[in-house]
């Protein structure tokens, strides 16, 4: 993956949409207004270093992590910490969802 901060902004969002956080959490927590987050998400605003490690932070991931990984290798790594998706009303419902999404991504489905 080739990165740049167009792919970096639309990371950082897939991973605060995965983790199920909203923008304004995500603005609450780095001290920013929701719009002032947004612009980061959408490449408006560019990120300092202290940002990029907050966010990393916030989204339990590496500052590494998030500049190497594409999305298919972050998935691989926190599937298991991510929260319970909607509609995953038990356990044996997450162990399914899970079991079939690691059967995608070893299929090769990478495009989710």
């Amino acid at each position: 993956m080739q990165l740049n901060e167009k792919t970096l902004c639309q990371k950082i969002r897939w991973l605060r949409e995965f983790r199920g956080y909203t923008q304004k959490q995500m603005a609450d927590w780095v001290h920013l207004s929701p719009r002032a987050y947004s612009k980061i998400e959408q490449g408006e605003t560019k990120l300092s270093v202290r940002r990029l490690f907050e966010l990393a932070e916030i989204l339990e991931v590496s500052v590494h992590e998030l500049l190497i990984l594409d999305e298919e290798e972050l998935l691989r790594l926190h599937w298991n910490e991510g929260p319970i998706p909607q509609g995953a009303e038990n356990r044996g419902e997450l162990m399914e969802l899970r079991q079939l999404l690691n059967r995608l991504l070893s299929s090769g489905f990478n495009k989710l």
